[in-house]
């Protein structure tokens, strides 16, 4: 006893202060093991079984405000301050993975306890609480359909060049994935724009592409090529031949000469772009033929005034060697001549 005394009286100054070191210790330790703090807006994952066929509507505030809903979560977590401060500068992920019953076309999923989230915090800091912790979740089915699609409404480019024209337009379909009141809007649908100028008429293949959005809601569309018959024809164009040529179509061994009155004739040339232009380099006179029509006059009044302009009907042999020109019929009228004792 003596010599316990002795040793503190000899050591006091160095016990005290061993002492007041134990005590700010475990003041200390103590103060950091039992930190609480609660942290914000944590974000959430839900994850959903692979192939569900079923997308999450909307995350609801089961708890403190039903039908609010939820960005964030709120969480308390415990442990050493040094380690609690790094949470406030990585991101913390509530996760929580849902079960799903393959009937249910739609349905709620709630009542989902913190225990079910799991997070990525530090090896000495625990999750004490979540807030709220329950949630609502809202899932949809997610409605696919084949839709019927039409070859019709093409688009093509370089219109100047070539008009596309679709032959035996075949309904195609093709499966499409979004809400069923959106679904059903097949006029979403297009061809692809494409260049047409180095194609020929033939079978051609196309990509078919849907709006990924349509009126806010996320559609999907299978990729998909579908044949389409393309038909090339160059645009029709018109062109007006002028100053053309009348002959005069008389009787065999007719004894009177005919004076023709001038008259100016057009007629309208109506073809592909290209033909026409062949046929603007040559005299319209040389392939459209206008003909003064005595015979049909002579038969008409079977009389003949001499040196009397006299109005007689004209006839056309309106041909051009080329299938794919035409002529439109002209109003060609009547012209005026004079016949003349030979």
């Amino acid at each position: 006893m003596n010599k316990f005394l002795s040793y503190v009286k000899n050591n006091y100054g160095n016990l005290i202060l061993a002492l007041l070191l134990a005590i700010i210790s475990w003041v200390f330790i103590n103060e950091e093991l039992t930190d609480e703090q609660t942290l914000s807006q944590v974000p959430m994952e839900i994850s959903l079984p692979p192939n569900s066929g079923m997308r999450v509507l909307n995350v609801l505030n089961d708890y403190d405000s039903p039908g609010a809903p939820v960005t964030g979560l709120q969480i308390s977590v415990k442990g050493p301050k040094s380690e609690i401060k790094k949470l406030e500068y990585q991101s913390i992920i509530f996760k929580c993975k849902l079960t799903l019953s393959p009937n249910n076309s739609s349905m709620e999923y709630s009542l989902i306890p913190a225990e079910q989230g799991f997070f990525s915090v530090p090896k000495r800091t625990a999750v004490t609480d979540v807030y709220p912790p329950r949630l609502k979740i809202l899932l949809d089915k997610e409605m696919t359909k084949m839709m019927l699609i039409n070859a019709d409404n093409a688009v093509t480019g370089n219109q100047q060049e070539y008009n596309v024209r679709i032959t035996n337009p075949r309904p195609q379909t093709v499966k499409v994935t979004g809400p069923e009141k959106i679904i059903g809007i097949s006029s979403e649908i297009k061809i692809e724009p494409v260049d047409v100028s180095a194609m020929s008429s033939s079978l051609y293949d196309f990509p078919v592409y849907l709006q990924n959005n349509i009126d806010g809601y996320p559609v999907t569309c299978e990729e998909k090529i579908i044949k389409v018959d393309l038909l090339m024809e160059e645009p029709v164009e018109t062109y007006s031949a002028r100053g053309i040529k009348i002959d005069i179509l008389c009787p065999d061994q007719f004894n009177y000469s005919v004076e023709l009155v001038k008259k100016e004739i057009s007629v309208e040339i109506i073809g592909p772009k290209s033909e026409i232009e062949k046929l603007k380099n040559k005299q319209p006179s040389s392939f459209i033929r206008i003909f003064a029509d005595v015979p049909g006059l002579l038969q008409a009044n079977n009389t003949i005034q001499e040196n009397t302009p006299q109005q007689c009907p004209l006839k056309s042999n309106l041909s051009v060697d080329n299938p794919s020109v035409r002529i439109k019929e002209p109003d060609l009228g009547t012209v005026n001549i004079i016949f003349h004792k030979k």
